[in-house]
């Protein structure tokens, strides 16, 4: 008797620490604040700690900005996160290359007029430009190695997401390249070349190497080095005629963020940042093997699945179908996986004349008296029923079951009949 008590209080011990355990894991959502200025930071992010599931998430909010500003890490600005895709959008720096960019903000080296013979002047180091962003050229069209200004993000938590961002230069005969790592500390080298040509116009919305190219980063990035540099004789192209056309840029940035015009080679000079999508996940475990630790599982809503990173280790939650909100939340709280009343959104899911009634994480159509179908918009819908085809229908039933019958009382008739008549063969045998 002693060791059974002795083995419940054991279970039961566990089951308060195991409860004490997920309870002290998730924050009070009353005590967390979850804006920073217009963005909201939902959990397992937070802006302090005790409102974020562990340090990576940590968000800092800083008050000095009107509205404030989250940022991550310190230094990157957070413009979005969401939890059902698993993605952080975030502002990313743009490499620039001007030919020896001075301190007072103007290029030394220029395209001049068309109209001139001289198709390009540089003024000697000291006089007017300066060497701290590049070289400094005294002949037209000289070969020259410019450094520009690079881009550099370096992340331990975060991967960059290869489906959404694209690496970009823009200008002429500029190539952007960049030198990085993955989560596994390995090193790559990829990059495109921009090329201009007088015979060739610069298409709007086009990345295709006439002014701009575009081209895939490797899987599992976290971090980089981003530069920009210029080809020897670098040409205008046709209806640009400007002296910021001598600028090249750089930068990784959302492919659906950025739709690329001719008037990026005057804009961009004066845009610092371009949106960058980065994807999160939950630890380094697969969800086998995180399911087995119930207490830092963080799919915590019942109404919810977990899933395996396809971008580096970890895994991400999200509601089960049917079911809507953060799956890393538990049912107690009202921003929890919920069920989506299907029946009150936007988009009708039933027949106009079927009856909708919500069910627990789905949804049931029900035709009028008179109709058939399953009621929904993308199945059967619902469709009178003629009554010829329903007196016909009836015929068909009423006609099957007499054969039916029919044939069963032939059947079993014959049955009795050859039982009766091996009966009396016996008999007369006796």
């Amino acid at each position: 008797m002693d060791v059974m008590v002795g083995k419940l209080l054991q279970q039961l011990l566990l089951g308060l620490i195991i409860l004490a355990a997920t309870a002290a894991s998730i924050p009070n959502s009353s005590i967390c604040d979850r804006m920073c200025g217009n963005i909201k930071i939902p959990y397992p992010f937070g802006t302090s700690e005790g409102c974020s599931l562990d340090k990576p998430f940590l968000i800092t909010c800083n008050h000095t900005f009107h509205p404030a500003i989250p940022f991550l890490d310190r230094d990157i600005t957070v413009e979005d996160i969401s939890v059902l895709n698993g993605e952080l959008r975030v502002s990313n720096d743009v490499a620039l290359l001007c030919k020896g960019r001075p301190d007072n903000g103007y290029d030394f080296l220029e395209a001049v007029s068309r109209a001139s013979n001289d198709k390009s002047k540089a003024y000697p180091c000291g006089s007017k430009a300066s060497s701290a962003y590049g070289s400094c050229i005294s002949s037209p069209r000289s070969t020259v190695n410019y450094t520009g200004i690079s881009a550099l993000l370096n992340l331990s938590s975060f991967r960059i997401s290869e489906t959404r961002n694209k690496i970009t230069a823009v200008g002429c005969d500029v190539y952007t390249y960049i030198q990085g790592s993955d989560q596994g500390q390995k090193g790559f080298t990829t990059g495109c070349l921009s090329l201009c040509d007088q015979n060739l116009t610069v298409v709007n919305g086009s990345c295709s190497g006439i002014g701009c190219c575009q081209t895939s980063i490797p899987k599992g990035a976290t971090g980089y080095i981003l530069n920009v540099r210029r080809l020897s004789n670098d040409t205008l192209p046709g209806g640009i005629e400007s002296k910021d056309q001598s600028c090249g840029y750089g930068f990784i940035v959302d492919e659906q963020a950025y739709n690329f015009s001719s008037l990026d080679f005057v804009n961009l000079k004066n845009r610092s940042s371009v949106p960058l999508v980065l994807d999160w996940a939950i630890g380094n475990k697969r969800c086998k093997d995180a399911q087995k630790n119930k207490g830092s599982y963080a799919c915590k809503a019942t109404h919810s699945y977990c899933y395996d990173s396809t971008n580096g280790p970890g895994y991400r939650c999200n509601c089960s179908e049917g079911y809507l909100g953060n799956p890393y939340i538990p049912d107690h709280e009202h921003e929890s996986c919920q069920d989506i009343d299907e029946c009150m959104g936007l988009w009708k899911p039933c027949s106009p004349n079927a009856t909708c009634t919500n069910t627990d994480g789905n949804y049931k159509c029900t035709c009028p008296k008179g109709y058939e179908g399953d009621g929904r918009k993308d199945g059967t819908d619902c469709t009178p029923i003629v009554l010829g085809q329903s007196n016909n229908k009836i015929i068909s039933i009423a006609l099957g079951v007499s054969i039916s019958l029919l044939v069963l009382l032939v059947g079993t008739s014959w049955v009795y009949w050859a039982l009766k008549k091996r009966k009396l063969i016996k008999l007369k045998e006796k």
